[in-house]
This record gives C-alpha cells, sequence and structure tokens, in this order.
C-alpha cells in the first residue's frame, strides 16, 4: 500500500475541535483587535504579547459537566465585566454558542448577541450607555452586506437615547450611536434597508457619507480633519493574497510538507492560523489559535511566515490593518 499526502487549504470551514490544553479556570491579558465596526467579532481580542499592552483580561471557566460549555468572560483593566458568554472552543480564540453580552464600564448593557454554533443569528440589540435600547437589528440572509455579499442585518428598530421611537419594522430614520458619544451612522431606512443620502462618524477625525438605493451603496466618502478624501464603493474589502484565494491554494500546496513525525502518527486534521494583514500587506502577529500537533502548527505558521504581501484590506475607502483567519488542513490519503 502506498501512502499518498495530500494537504488542502480549505477557507470557509472552521475548525470545531481543539488541542489546546486548559486547566479550570485561565486568565489572559488581551489585545483588543476590531479595527472597525463589526458584528461578526463581538469579543474581539487576542493574547497581548506583553503585559503593559493589554487593554482587557480574558478569564476561561471549564464546564461544570463533561460535555458543556466553557465560559468566556472579559474584564476591563478596571475589573468591570465587559463581555460574557459562552465558548464550544477551550482555547482563547471562542467559538460562540447561546445568548452572549457585552457591557459599558458603567455595569449597563451593551449589546445582546445570539449565536449558533458559531453563527450569529437572531436579533442584534445594541444599547446607550444609559441602558435604553439604540437599535435593534435581525440576520436575515435575504439581505446583504454589500462589501462582502454575506449575509447581513435588518435594520428592524431604532429609538433615541430617551426611548422614542424614529424607525419601526425596518422604516423610519436611523440614528445609530454604536455605543460613542457621537452618530455612526445617521439616514432613513426603507424595508430594512438603507436608503437616500446617510452619514456618520467613525471616529473623532473622520467623518464620511454615502449614498444607497434600497441598499445598495452607490457611492461613498470618507472625509478626515486634516481635509483628506478617500472615495468607495465598498464599505470594506478585504485583504487577499496575490492572485485571489485559487493561487493562495496554490501556493499553501507548494510550500508545505508533511511533517515525518505526524506522518507516522498519522495525525490528521486542522490549523487555525490569525495574522494581521498590514496596510502595506505584509503580515504579522502569525499565531495559531487553535492547534492540531505541534510540527503541523510550525508548518502552518511557516507558510505563512514566508507568503509575500497581500493587497490590504479597505473601509470607507481608507487602507486598514485587518485581522484575519485561515484554517489550513493536513490530510493522509491511501493509494489501495
Amino acid at each position: 500500500m502506498k501512502k499518498l499526502i495530500r494537504v488542502l487549504l480549505l477557507l470557509n470551514a472552521f475548525v470545531t475541535n481543539s488541542l489546546f490544553a486548559q486547566k479550570d479556570t485561565v486568565m489572559l491579558y488581551m489585545q483588543d483587535t476590531n479595527n472597525g465596526y463589526s458584528f461578526n467579532s463581538v469579543a474581539n481580542g487576542q493574547p497581548a504579547t506583553k503585559k503593559e499592552d493589554a487593554t482587557f483580561i480574558r478569564v476561561l471557566l471549564s464546564p461544570a459537566i463533561e460535555g458543556g460549555l466553557n465560559r468566556v468572560n472579559d474584564y476591563y483593566l478596571s475589573g468591570k465585566l465587559k463581555f460574557s458568554g459562552e465558548s464550544s472552543s477551550p482555547s482563547w480564540y471562542p467559538r460562540f454558542d447561546g445568548t452572549c453580552v457585552s457591557y459599558f464600564e458603567n455595569g449597563h448593557k451593551k449589546g445582546v448577541y445570539h449565536f449558533d454554533k458559531g453563527r450569529l443569528t437572531g436579533d442584534v440589540i445594541e444599547y446607550f450607555p444609559n441602558g435604553r435600547v439604540n437599535t435593534v437589528k435581525t440576520i436575515s440572509d435575504g439581505i446583504y452586506v454589500n462589501s462582502t455579499g454575506m449575509p447581513g442585518l435588518k435594520l428592524t428598530q431604532c429609538l433615541d437615547s430617551v426611548g422614542n421611537v424614529l424607525a419601526d419594522g425596518g422604516d423610519g430614520k436611523w440614528l445609530e450611536y454604536h455605543g460613542g458619544n457621537f452618530p455612526f451612522a445617521e439616514g432613513m431606512v426603507k424595508k430594512g434597508v438603507e436608503d437616500g443620502d446617510w452619514h456618520g462618524k467613525l471616529n473623532d477625525t473622520i467623518s464620511y457619507t454615502c449614498k444607497y438605493d434600497m441598499g445598495v451603496l452607490k457611492e461613498g466618502k470618507s472625509i478626515s480633519t486634516k481635509g483628506n478624501t478617500h472615495l468607495f464603493t465598498q464599505i470594506q474589502s478585504l485583504p487577499e493574497f496575490p492572485g485571489g484565494q485559487e493561487k493562495l491554494i496554490a501556493y499553501i500546496g507548494r510550500t508545505l510538507a508533511y511533517p515525518a513525525d505526524a506522518r507516522e502518527k498519522g495525525i490528521q486534521g486542522r490549523v487555525l492560523v490569525q495574522f494581521t494583514v498590514q496596510t502595506d500587506g505584509s503580515l504579522t502577529d502569525i499565531q495559531v489559535v487553535r492547534s492540531l500537533y505541534p510540527s503541523l502548527d510550525e508548518q502552518a505558521l511557516n507558510c505563512l511566515r514566508k507568503s509575500p504581501k497581500w493587497t490590504s484590506g479597505y473601509k470607507y475607502g481608507i487602507k486598514t490593518a485587518v485581522v484575519y483567519t485561515i484554517p489550513v488542513s493536513f490530510a493522509l490519503a491511501y493509494d489501495h
């Protein structure tokens, strides 16, 4: 029997099991990694390289019963609860299941999210710091995010900070603060999507305007306080390997080798690797977030370390560093 070796890169699958060892309670110093507005990363972060760089603390609690979910609690450096949820993964990189809640440092809820095996589902509710509801959005397979084509959010209801209803049933005025002191997004909604002229602020230095036609972005412009302007037709564009996904798969296939120790032991599976694509296209902070086997982990890491520069990501027309995660699959096949 001749053993054939196949090394596969599966970009659209996520690992459900991890070989990370975990004690009953693990405390980690973490850094925020979210570079922009993102519903799919409600508990962002990666381990800080130094304690002084930490922006919050993550505490992982093992399940009380075998086969149960792991509790993930994040805390502000002040000690106040920042986020709480349950994950099927015992590692610091969570795969949420059930209801998760984020909090302002004053103790009021910031957001409520529902997950089904790592997938965001149902209603997403976000609040003002005074505890009142600001927006309700509903995950809908019939509405798509313009920039990514992924299942999007129906804009269901919007209220002001004293409880007045501005939009209901997907129609009306939308005034979203996203937990800040200034409007993140303001405009009209029809049938649950943006329509007409919208504007808002990304932070203290960058504002933007957008023109929509029933949820489809026609044109947009971001403006900095220094007078720099950027035109865009996508809210966000993700980084990409030179030549696209097929070229990335080919590169992985050429670069990876199956380590002898893993081959002899018949070890197969996937390594989940996370890295940051910087604005110049270089990859930094390359690390394993779900392990398989030491030599296979190292092969996956070395492959990404040798990667050529990627095209950079953009948000609102501005180059931005983006945290990216890919699963690399190792499989052994047999020729009978």
